[in-house]
């Protein structure tokens, strides 16, 4: 595999930094590596032994059906469900199949469908190929990125953001610790690989760089993020007061 070069991003205080792109990657081949994605079915079949259709879901899979690719990813292991995608890409299966396998995948398990990929530019072609329809977004869309306990350089180089700056404010306070940022980019739509609002979140990939600054303050992080908290906590508890009736629960706010 040829990688690419880290990429370059500027801090909030002009400061040029790189991100290395491959930097949890393997130097075999593409070929190579998607011939082992392929015949990684015998580990697949052995991490869902204990399904009585077993085989038979894997076969719908390779056959292109949709609701078997969602429908397996919940039957694997978590560090099996990376793997259980890569087979999918490496197979060629049907877009919309693999969209329904990797989406079902990287809501529940991002961190094993990104150990599975192995690089941000591997991450990227299952993305690009599955072909998430993101048309409904601005172009160019700015987005957010919320983290604590990790540099600046580290949350820059993350694929996960949001089209929501106050989810970004929520993720960057929510887990007490040192260094909470809010990060801003905007970046032309077609860099945008995946979006999802099925956890309110808004949640966007991108595993391109672009210039990125800081936005806002910790103060500002806080009272934001409080709100959001809020907002959730109201929501919750309707929620399980409709389900102990019976009743249908509130829509869900856009924080």
């Amino acid at each position: 595999m040829t990688h690419r070069p880290g990429l370059a991003v500027r801090d909030g205080k002009g400061q040029l930094g790189r991100i290395n792109v491959n930097k949890t990657g393997t130097n075999m081949p593409r070929e190579l590596v998607r011939r082992q994605d392929k015949e990684a079915e015998p580990f697949l079949r052995a991490s869902i032994d204990w399904y009585p259709e077993a085989s038979g879901l894997l076969a719908r899979v390779k056959g292109g059906d949709t609701d078997a690719a969602s429908e397996a990813v919940p039957t694997f292991p978590n560090a099996a469900r990376g793997r259980f995608v890569g087979w999918c890409y490496a197979l060629g299966i049907p877009k919309p199949a693999l969209r329904a396998a990797l989406s079902k995948a990287w809501d529940h398990d991002h961190a094993h469908v990104f150990r599975a990929a192995g690089t941000l530019a591997r991450l990227g072609r299952w993305f690009r190929h599955a072909e998430f329809d993101v048309s409904h977004l601005p172009d160019p869309v700015t987005v957010w990125r919320g983290t604590s306990h990790l540099s600046w350089f580290q949350a820059a180089s993350g694929v996960s953001w949001t089209t929501k700056r106050e989810v970004a404010c929520w993720f960057a306070m929510w887990r007490p610790g040192p260094d909470p940022l809010v990060l801003r980019r905007t970046v032309p739509r077609r860099h945008v690989l995946y979006w999802s609002d099925d956890h309110q979140e808004s949640e966007v990939v991108i595993t391109e760089a672009h210039h990125t600054k800081t936005d806002g303050t910790v103060e500002d992080w806080r009272a934001v993020a409080e709100r959001v908290q809020a907002d959730r906590n109201v929501r919750l508890i309707a929620s399980l007061a409709a389900s102990r009736s019976g009743a249908v629960s509130p829509p869900a706010s856009s924080a």
